[in-house]
């Protein structure tokens, strides 16, 4: 019989994305939101309308699951109240592992963010910055990810469920030049975040396993690898984001274009270590910045 596996945040940019390769690598999948579906879900998929701040319907939506991911959350992209920040991301991840521990549902995939280490700038003498990195947070969604991942930690110890936890950058949806220039800093195309999603996936299903033995609780920085270190300081803009003449030292090829295109900056509170996922799950970027300006030019 097929692992069943529950989506929350199922409507969302990244559990539109991830439900569709889940149903084609075989599993069984109930999509989860308020919000119904952007698109039309791949046949067999149950959509359930799903609010995590009431308790009963959390156990009957995660009855009978094998895993659940945890996608759903509110983002800085758009306007959100503090209210809601603390409610959907903490009060609802708080009320889905209760849930999950007394139904018995062993793991879940968290989607947490490079932000529950800190949004805030990272000093570029700390770069790459480790998965264990004790940033503080910068604002109410860094806290509520920080938050996500306490809850995480503390129903892996004493609440029998395992957590992945991923981080990604920043990946709303761009336009396809502001992608690739976006790509020089923290930010990925959502189909790296699901690559990244697939394989913790079928570590915690146990359709593979890991290089290592994992810990009841891991957190891992997800993304492609940026070259930038503390030797870059001095051409850094502002002294923290890279811009041009950082672009141009490690990328000379796609120099020109990026002048063309207009390149100035790009998002980055600091360079994030991406090597704990290679080492431990044996996950690495699908996308990296060269490919994706190899993509859009054809060179």
């Amino acid at each position: 019989m097929p692992k069943h596996i529950v989506v929350t945040g199922a409507a969302g940019n990244l559990g539109s994305h991830l439900i569709p390769e889940l149903v084609a690598e075989g599993y069984r999948v109930t999509a989860a939101d308020l919000a119904e579906p952007r698109n039309d879900l791949p046949e067999g998929v149950e959509f359930r309308v799903a609010n995590l701040l009431v308790i009963a319907t959390l156990e009957s939506l995660l009855e009978g699951a094998d895993l659940v991911v945890h996608c759903a959350s509110v983002h800085p992209w758009k306007d959100y109240t503090d209210t809601e920040y603390l409610d959907i991301n903490v009060k609802g991840t708080w009320n889905l592992y209760s849930a999950a521990s007394q139904l018995g549902i062993p793991g879940v995939v968290l989607t947490s963010s490079i932000c529950a280490v800190t949004c805030a700038t990272i000093p570029p003498a700390d770069w790459p910055v480790p998965d264990d990195y004790p940033g503080v947070p910068a604002d109410i969604y860094s806290f509520t990810k920080q938050a996500q991942e306490t809850i995480a930690r503390r129903f892996a110890v004493h609440g029998n469920v395992r957590t992945i936890a991923l981080r990604p950058p920043a990946f709303m949806p761009l336009s396809p030049i502001e992608s690739v220039h976006r790509m020089l800093g923290a930010w990925c195309p959502v189909e790296t975040i699901v690559s990244a999603h697939m394989a913790a996936i079928r570590v915690m299903t146990g359709n593979e396993k890991p290089l290592v033995n994992l810990t009841p609780y891991e957190a891992f920085n997800i993304g492609h690898a940026l070259p930038y270190g503390p030797g870059d300081v001095g051409e850094l803009v502002d002294g923290q984001q890279p811009g041009l003449v950082l672009a141009k030292k490690y990328y000379p090829e796609a120099a020109d274009w990026l002048s063309e295109t207009g390149f100035q900056t790009a998002w980055m509170p600091g360079n994030f270590d991406v090597s704990a996922i290679r080492d431990k799950l044996g996950w690495k970027a699908p996308v990296t910045f060269m490919d994706a300006f190899r993509s859009i030019t054809g060179n």
